[in-house]
């Protein structure tokens, strides 16, 4: 198994968000991204899903982290 950071980045979004919220995460090859979410309001999960190559690059996490929360803003 390799550990290139995407645990950490799951782990800082997850920390970001009420306690109420779940994080999952999923990792493969062949994406056109980095990172992209998904947000299941119903049953309050976050989807993440990496881009295996390169899971902590090209993005900021705090613009991450902004996006989710506005969108559960305007979700509620």
């Amino acid at each position: 198994m390799f550990d290139r950071g995407e645990l950490e980045v799951a782990q800082t979004i997850a920390d970001a968000l009420s306690d109420e919220w779940e994080v999952h995460i999923t990792i493969g090859p062949y994406r056109g991204y980095n990172i992209q979410f998904k947000t299941d309001f119903e049953s309050r999960i976050v989807h993440l899903d990496f881009y295996s190559v390169r899971p902590c690059g090209e993005y900021n996490i705090d613009v991450v982290i902004r996006d989710i929360k506005l969108g559960i803003r305007h979700a509620s």
